[in-house]
């Protein structure tokens, strides 16, 4: 096998020995972008590129596999292109870019590549042959009766050479079976005939489509298992994984703005990120564009920016909020939901309409003309078009649907009663409605004040935009209703029209916005100038909708998934420039799901970041970051058997395990050393002895170094462990400037540390996760804590609430000690405790039912109802601290998820339970009882044994 060293070379790709620097032509033909954006993708590519290039000499049979997370309509495609060019650059032979599980979507993936990555035009056609090879020739791809196998068929002799003479072979390939087969037979026969060391690189566009294994291969090659085909590049064959030649590096990079699936796939799958997971960064308005420290990097016009989940779902603060919360559908008649959206449409399509109508005032171009016109050139025609308007109508998933969907912006825009039968034939579509869009004109006549609502609306989102930090280019509504009202007449009513994209054969066929080259040449206006789009799933990934302005997304599923709705947000992208026309009509819980998927999505980017600071240039890279879900939706529907693991305890965790080991049991002195002599004072109920309280209350770090500091032999969790990763996680995204071992520190003995990890109990259990929750609650108090929420109002981010909120949240703790019907403890730690209340307030132990073998008791909390019971008056151990001083008090509550907790503001409790062992000695258990209001999250664990 050829040296290591022959793979890290940067090699010449051109036959006379010059590099062809494709990067740098490339970045030329990037001049347009603003110099911070250019700065970032450079970083940005040579990080992506240096990913690969550190892996590559130490991967030997197998290919560097990596993840590379972009922001959902942000510009992957570039990144993929320019990591291409790069990669190219530094000797790579073959660069394969898989694309698209449609069509449409290959070739829009094809058209870009060959016009960014490749620069190819008429006049230099011959010296771009020369080269390199592209497949497929793109000229050929429309030829009649094309097949894969004829698209990719090339001389295995004429590839052999020009990969041995250095020359790159660049291929654009649908994510298909037939496709990826074609190619898979031209490229084994070309690396063979070239017979030398050669480098591929293969990168999978939209990897979490597709691409993900939800099983193992059991060796049918079906699309189910395109995962295999997309191996089968490189692999010798089905069965056998391995690299097919000896000389042979590869490289195999995803993808994706939604990457849940891919991080918690099972291994099985050939294509899983087993060596480095990564982002891009989009332009925003913070971070340094040549520091890879935040998700974003500043440019400084609100222009140049993606717009996404921050300027979309801001805190309730924010002035400028282009969301618009409709009331849910749930518990209301078919008929009450009919005329309900009827509003929502009428509401939806006046604020389209109007925003059409100023975006094109402004502009001072016209449909009309437009239309009307021809040109030479498509740059002329480009330059002369007007801002092309667009609405997004997404009612559902189901085809029959969208198609009613139709209907029913017919019904409201004809007056119809939103009550009409839909027969089987329209709903498929198969009976096409015409709309009669004249109509408006006396809509607006009787109903003036429902549209110019929006004109104002428009000019006060506009006034807050230009105060914001970069907003000052933004351009205000003009201030005539009757020069807008004019131009819907003459202008928008003639232009507007409406498409149902969707798999139905009668839908309309996909959008084109830009010009159409006609049989002589000429140039002309797309038909998609102003369009109201009413589609479902096919408009949820790879196609962006130019100027879109307005979208109506009523969908309400019945189990959401993280991944497949945060690429229906078609709404985000570089829309700045029309910012304040922006608007998204959605359910109220739709809307605070988008917000989780936002913050799960910040902290996911955030934390890939961190571990990449803190990691050297080959270690940390394969770290896998933790990937969250929430109480209403999973991440992923494409992995089964996922496992949520609350970031919150509980309302009332029980430590229910005790010391294993002989002796006294050394947990005790964490009780006497805080019951010292005079810290206590009684609880006394109906006469009853129930315990003691601590005069003062503990802060909730206080209460976290109690419970770090207790011991047990078969208790030894290792912070890498499954089940306490998560607090390595968290400090990396909400503890930067707390080092490591903040959170989670259980103070274990030498022995205990240098001994394999035992976890003994589950998470909310464990003594040292539950002092990991309320450090990190302390830690919360003065930071926005990207990624939780409070637990009492999971749809709103933690950092949305204020700072006095926060911390009005952050409760202190009684702490006590539970008496039981035994005898008094002797030859503990704590026999003194108590005593100088006198002997009937020393401490007598608790006889609780035991599981010896566990070490345990075999319930939780006791006296749950002791009133129930006849004990007048106690209200329970849970309760404990509401007796304080002899008086009891009323607590308050709130229901979670129908658990009763603590209200929010409320103490907290900590109670020691002294239970009598099985050798009649002491034993420590414990339970806390937690106010609502703390920060949660719900962290996603892969199935078992993946």
């Amino acid at each position: 096998m050829p040296g290591d060293t022959i793979w890290r070379v940067r090699e010449s790709n051109s036959s006379d020995g010059q590099a062809t620097a494709w990067l740098s032509r490339l970045s030329a033909r990037r001049a347009a972008l603003p110099p911070e954006a250019r700065l970032a993708m450079d970083v940005d590519t040579r990080h992506v590129v240096d990913c690969i290039l550190d892996r590559l000499p130490k991967t030997v049979g197998r290919p560097v596999s990596g993840l590379v997370l972009g922001a959902v309509q942000s510009g992957k495609t570039a990144s993929m292109l320019a990591v291409s060019a790069l990669a190219i650059d530094e000797g790579f032979n073959i660069v394969v870019l898989v694309s698209g599980t449609r069509v449409s979507l290959w070739r829009q993936t094809l058209d870009r590549a060959v016009r960014d990555l490749d620069g190819w035009s008429a006049e230099d056609a011959f010296e771009r042959r020369r080269a390199r090879i592209w497949l497929p020739d793109h000229c050929a791809v429309d030829v009649p009766g094309s097949s894969p196998a004829s698209l990719f068929d090339v001389s295995a002799n004429r590839l052999g050479k020009y990969l041995k003479e250095g020359r790159p072979v660049i291929a654009v390939v649908m994510k298909h079976a037939d496709h990826l087969n074609a190619i898979r037979a031209t490229l084994h026969r070309a690396i063979t005939t070239a017979g030398c060391p050669l480098k591929m690189l293969v990168i999978d566009d939209e990897a979490d489509d597709g691409s993900i294994l939800s099983a193992p291969f059991q060796g049918n090659a079906s699309d189910r298992f395109l995962p295999k085909w997309i191996e089968g590049l490189w692999a010798s064959g089905p069965s056998d994984p391995r690299i097919f030649r000896d000389d042979l590096r590869v490289a195999y990079v995803a993808y994706t703005a939604t990457p849940q699936a891919n991080l918690l796939q099972h291994d099985h799958n050939p294509l899983s990120p087993r060596d480095f997971v990564t982002c891009i960064r989009a332009p925003g308005a913070e971070g340094a564009a040549d520091a890879r420290e935040l998700p974003t990097f500043f440019v400084p016009s609100l222009f140049d920016r993606h717009i996404g989940g921050g300027s979309f779902y801001p805190p309730e603060a924010n002035h400028f909020r282009p969301c618009v919360s409709l009331p849910a559908s749930d518990g209301i008649t078919k008929s009450e939901w009919e005329i309900r959206r009827n509003e929502y449409i009428g509401d939806a399509v006046r604020s389209f309409v109007v925003a059409s109508a100023c975006r094109l005032l402004q502009s001072g171009t016209s449909f009309s003309a437009a239309r009307a016109g021809t040109w030479a050139t498509r740059s002329e025609a480009t330059a002369a078009l007007p801002p092309i308007a667009s609405m997004l109508f997404n009612p559902s998933s189901s085809v029959e649907c969208q198609f009613e969907g139709e209907l029913a912006i017919k019904a409201w825009l004809h007056d119809e009663s939103p009550h009409v039968v839909v027969t089987p034939t329209a709903a498929l579509g198969n009976e096409r409605p015409t709309l009669d869009w004249t109509r408006l004109v006396s809509k607006i006549d009787r109903e003036r004040a429902k549209w110019v609502r929006w004109l104002d609306d428009f000019r006060r989102a506009a006034e807050i935009l230009r105060l914001m930090p970069g907003g000052s280019p933004v351009v205000a509504p003009p201030d005539d209703w009757g020069d807008v009202e004019r131009v819907i007449v003459e202008e928008i009513v003639p232009a507007i029209r409406i498409q149902v994209v969707n798999s139905a054969e009668s839908a309309d066929v996909a959008p084109a916005f830009g010009p159409t080259e006609q049989s002589d040449g000429s140039w002309v206006a797309p038909d998609s100038m102003c369009t109201i789009f009413v589609a479902g799933n096919v408009m949820s990934r790879g196609l962006t909708l130019e100027g879109l302005s307005t979208t109506l997304f009523l969908r309400d599923p019945d189990a959401p998934l993280a991944d497949t709705q945060m690429q229906m947000q078609r709404w985000f992208g570089y829309r700045g420039e029309w910012l304040q026309y922006c608007r998204v009509f959605a359910f109220a819980d739709q809307l605070a799901r988008f917000r989780q998927y936002h913050a799960a999505d910040e902290s996911l980017r955030t934390e890939i970041l961190s571990i990449e600071r803190s990691a050297t240039t080959t270690e940390g890279r394969g770290v896998s970051p933790q990937v969250l879900g929430g109480r209403t939706f999973m991440p992923t529907g494409k992995v089964e058997n996922l496992r949520k693991l609350p970031l919150a305890p509980g309302a009332s965790p029980f430590v229910s395990g005790y010391w294993e080991g002989d002796g006294v049991d050394p947990n005790l002195k964490v009780v006497a050393d805080l019951f010292s002599s005079g810290m206590a004072e009684r609880v006394e109920v109906a006469g009853i002895p129930r315990g003691l309280i601590l005069k003062r209350k503990l802060t909730l770090t206080e209460v976290a170094d109690c419970l770090d500091g207790l011991r047990y032999v078969q208790h030894n969790p290792s912070p890498t462990g499954e089940a306490h990763a998560r607090w390595t996680s968290l400090e990396r995204v909400i503890l930067k400037d707390a080092g490591g071992g903040f959170l989670f520190r259980p103070a274990l003995s030498l022995e205990q540390r240098a001994s394999s990890s035992v976890d003994r109990f589950t998470p909310n259990r464990c003594p040292f996760s539950i002092a990991a929750y309320l450090r990190l609650w302390h830690a919360c108090k003065e930071r926005a804590a990207i990624g939780l929420c409070p637990n009492d109002l999971p749809g709103v981010p933690w950092g949305h609430l204020s700072a006095v909120e926060r911390a009005k949240r952050c409760p202190a703790f009684s702490v006590g000690i539970r008496f039981g019907a035994g005898r008094c403890v002797s030859g503990t730690p704590i026999d003194a405790v108590g005593a100088e209340l006198g002997s009937s307030w020393r401490v007598r132990l608790m006889v609780r039912d035991l599981d010896p073998d566990q070490f345990q008791l075999k319930g939780t909390w006791g006296s749950r109802n002791p009133m129930e019971s006849g004990h007048s008056g106690y209200l329970g151990d849970q309760y404990f601290d509401f007796h304080r001083s002899g008086v009891t008090s009323k607590p308050g509550f709130i229901g979670i998820d129908d658990v009763r907790w603590r209200a929010v503001g409320e103490d907290g409790l900590l109670l020691f339970h002294v239970v009598e062992g099985t050798r009649g000695d002491a034993r420590l258990a414990l339970g806390l009882c937690l106010p609502a209001g703390g920060p949660d999250q719900i962290g996603i664990l892969r199935p078992m044994n993946s």
